[in-house]
């Protein structure tokens, strides 16, 4: 027979720890007020990190890398134009990257312009479900502790009536 918290061979599982046992035969699965999801103990959703965040950016507003890509390129033809020696070239390919700069910087206004509002909204939703979610876990919590509660003194009064019981 295993301990509460143990597995047959001898590490902690979580799934373990969910479980006590209270006769040979019967195994009472409790909830915890640990068990989250993806949130964590914050019951907020992770802020995407590093690539997945750029990503999702671009695709919120997919003219300013466009815009960072001609600009880059402009950079790049202005440098090759330096290199060989054409001046005419290198000069107008400057020019296109100041265009380009401009252009993007304008993408980047327009795009805070026009998502302002929808992001302050999406982060409204977003604040109203993870409330909802905490009264939800609180309310889970508060039947986890009744849950257990019941379980206690069922157990105490089964004990007792096993106290009084004559054995034989």
């Amino acid at each position: 027979m295993t301990s509460p918290g143990r597995s047959d061979d001898g590490d902690a599982s979580p799934k373990a720890n969910r479980m006590e046992r209270f006769d040979d035969n019967s195994i009472i699965r409790m909830p915890s007020s640990f068990d989250f999801g993806d949130e964590g103990m914050t019951g907020q959703k992770p802020e995407p990190q590093g690539l997945n965040k750029i990503l999702q950016r671009c695709k919120e507003e997919p003219l300013v890398p466009i815009g960072c890509l001609l600009t880059c390129g402009a950079l790049f033809g202005s440098a090759v134009g330096l290199r060989k020696g054409n001046k005419d070239m290198a000069q107008r390919m400057f020019r296109y990257r100041i265009g380009f700069q401009f252009a993007t910087l304008g993408f980047v206004i327009a795009g805070a312009l026009y998502y302002g509002n929808d992001r302050a909204s999406r982060k409204q939703e977003d604040q109203a479900v993870q409330q909802q979610k905490a009264m939800d876990r609180r309310a889970a919590w508060l039947r986890e502790l009744d849950s257990r509660d019941r379980l206690l003194k069922e157990r105490s009064r089964r004990l007792a009536e096993k106290k009084e019981q004559p054995h034989q």
